[in-house]
């Protein structure tokens, strides 16, 4: 498995996570859900752009 796949597949469980976390409530769970979906979202727009070039 390549270190660019291996990245995606956890850019998708952190979004799952992160999604998750929205929709079951828990006290200040959206703050670490809203972190996570912004660094989960930056690395893969960089790991899309990565690959088109």
């Amino acid at each position: 498995m390549s270190a660019d796949r291996r990245d995606t597949i956890l850019v998708v469980i952190a979004l799952i996570c992160a999604l998750l976390s929205f929709w079951i409530p828990m006290p200040w769970g959206a703050i670490p859900a809203v972190i996570t979906l912004a660094i989960a979202a930056g690395a893969l727009i960089r790991s899309r752009r990565a690959r088109d070039r």
